[in-house]
């Protein structure tokens, strides 16, 4: 029976602390035994009964908004990285085509300044949000899904990569190696509109755009505040809805991002983590 409408915050709240005194050692053991998968469907079920408040969320809608924004511009300056690579290797030849030269690699080193800017922002405001959830069944289960730097190869996502044109329909191994880099790491992920490999295989390009939305205030500092408030709209984008409610692909994806389940895959089967 799931009583997520029917608690107050407040309640809800001192539940989670309660219920977490009690079930994180027993999740301890799941994990530490071997069954990793077990653990999810454990914490899914106390995420199933307890919920979340209203303000977590919409931190974790937000926090999705966010990710999606860092695929994105990770997979842009990619994209700019490989142009700028390119033209490093040309030999301008004359004055003129010296001059358009320093331009072009000009524009670049800027476009790429500011894709690793995006993205260390984006990536502070999802760490700031990933800790308003609190310890939460469902942060818990986040923190532990994101160890797991192969969980994205299950092949229910890339067979969805696959389905959207995206690298895993090809061999050219893509959503297996790192994309693009920040000054500290790279990152695994599936192709979105933006990714150089898909854009040069297709012969076209999609048109990603980007704007600004209204956002309530209180919600992080005024520092990064103007990052949350990023939008994107691209052909085929896909709306993820956190509650899962009568969405059965936002469930399948939740299944496969935060709890690291197999969508599909009924409850009560057992089963350890890939």
């Amino acid at each position: 029976m799931k009583l997520i409408k029917s608690i107050p915050d407040p309640v809800r709240r001192t539940l989670v602390k309660t219920s977490s005194a009690i079930c994180k050692p027993i999740e301890a053991r799941l994990e530490s035994s071997g069954r990793w998968e077990n653990a999810q469907k454990f914490r899914k079920l106390q995420h199933q009964l307890i919920g979340l408040t209203e303000d977590q969320w919409q931190y974790i809608s937000e926090y999705f908004r966010c990710e999606e924004v860092v695929h994105l511009v990770t997979q842009a300056h990619e994209r700019v990285l490989n142009a700028y690579n390119e033209r490093r290797r040309q030999s301008p030849d004359g004055l003129a085509e010296m001059d358009r030269y320093k331009k072009q690699r000009g524009d670049l080193e800027r476009s790429l300044r500011k894709y690793r800017d995006n993205i260390r922002a984006a990536e502070g405001v999802m760490n700031l949000l990933k800790r308003k959830m609190g310890h939460t069944p469902l942060y818990r289960a986040m923190t532990s899904r994101q160890r797991d730097l192969d969980g994205h190869l299950r092949d229910w996502l890339q067979g969805r990569c696959a389905a959207n044109g995206g690298c895993c329909a090809r061999s050219c191994g893509c959503s297996e190696k790192l994309r693009g880099t920040t000054s500290s790491r790279g990152r695994f992920g599936h192709c979105t509109p933006l990714c150089d490999c898909c854009a040069r295989y297709k012969g076209y390009r999609l048109e990603v755009k980007a704007y600004r939305s209204i956002y309530p205030d209180g919600l992080v500092p005024r520092e990064v505040k103007k990052y949350l408030h990023m939008r994107l709209q691209y052909e085929g984008q896909f709306k993820l809805n956190p509650k899962e409610t009568k969405d059965t692909n936002s469930a399948l994806l939740m299944d496969a991002y935060v709890w690291g389940l197999h969508p599909g895959r009924k409850e009560g089967s057992d089963g350890q983590a890939d």
